[in-house]
């Protein structure tokens, strides 16, 4: 039963649980049971190719926070899985195995409740070295015995993103920046509602501080500041442009009248959208974010 409208390959914008419904429905048919502390996103396609989705940081982070240890992610994504590790450091990559998954076989091996030897041994494999790492601190992936633990993790299952990482990390290969989708979702989501809020203000020209405003704001503005020299540095104008418009609302008009305001205002909506169209038009860019 194919339950979707698109042609096989076409690549779609949002149906990131799709792989996870199709997993639930061969549950259902199959009888055999999901694991409960799994998670996964990605699109899926009639013939079982798992696609490429956004914010797979973030989604990996919402697993995370609800106590899931397995998760499987696009292959497609799995360069941009290294986000987590520029956000976060090591430990959610010690806390959670992710996994990449090309296909709905790949999801189905990781899912279920009764992993096959070859899985079950891997992930048993993984929990060990983790917990190795964790009581001796992060330095110890640079040992040859930890080394060795994690080559035989991805020898036996080389779609083990957690393990390939921490190899790269602990081998000074691992990304220190943002990818790309990684920089766009970390800019966009933590500064969409003052971008809102800007617009709004400027289409009326009327001038609002009102505190929840500026505490939307100020929250933006701390959390782009966390992102500073993590963005892809292709992105580095549209990230200062960002950081720009929520400092002004966060810090309103000042002596300024509202009309020079309003004229710094649309000034910095213009630059940041002008920004964007250029980014997203870039062809090189579009290639990475796989659009």
């Amino acid at each position: 039963i194919d339950i979707v409208f698109e042609d096989k390959d076409q690549p779609v914008d949002g149906p990131s649980a799709g792989t996870a419904m199709a997993l639930m429905l061969d549950s259902l048919f199959s009888g055999d049971e999901l694991a409960e502390d799994f998670a996964c996103t990605g699109g899926i396609t009639p013939n079982g190719k798992v696609t490429r989705i956004g914010g797979v940081a973030a989604k990996i982070r919402g697993a995370t926070r609800k106590k899931c240890k397995v998760v499987g992610v696009p292959a497609e994504n799995s360069k941009g899985v290294a986000d987590i590790l520029v956000l976060d450091g090591i430990d959610q990559l010690l806390d959670i195995q992710i996994f990449s998954m090309k296909d709905f076989k790949q999801a189905i091996a990781i899912s279920r409740k009764d992993k096959a030897g070859e899985v079950a041994e891997t992930l048993e494999a993984f929990s060990a070295v983790a917990k190795l790492i964790k009581e001796e601190g992060e330095a110890a992936i640079k040992s040859a015995t930890i080394q060795q633990q994690l080559e035989d993790v991805l020898d036996k299952m080389p779609n083990h993103l957690s393990a390939k990482l921490l190899m790269e990390h602990a081998n000074g290969e691992a990304p220190t920046k943002l990818s790309v989708g990684g920089s766009f979702h970390e800019i966009d989501s933590n500064s969409s509602g003052v971008f809102s809020s800007a617009h709004m203000m400027y289409r009326a020209k009327k001038y609002d501080h009102s505190n929840t405003v500026v505490e939307s704001a100020q929250e933006a503005s701390e959390e782009l500041g966390k992102l500073k020299g993590k963005v892809d540095e292709r992105l580095e104008d549209y990230f200062t442009d960002a950081v720009k418009i929520c400092k002004m609302v966060e810090e309103g008009k000042g002596d300024d009248d509202e009309d020079v305001f309003f004229k710094r205002l649309e000034s910095s909506l213009k630059a940041l959208r002008s920004e964007r169209e250029k980014l997203m038009e870039d062809p090189e860019l579009r290639e990475e974010m796989g659009m």
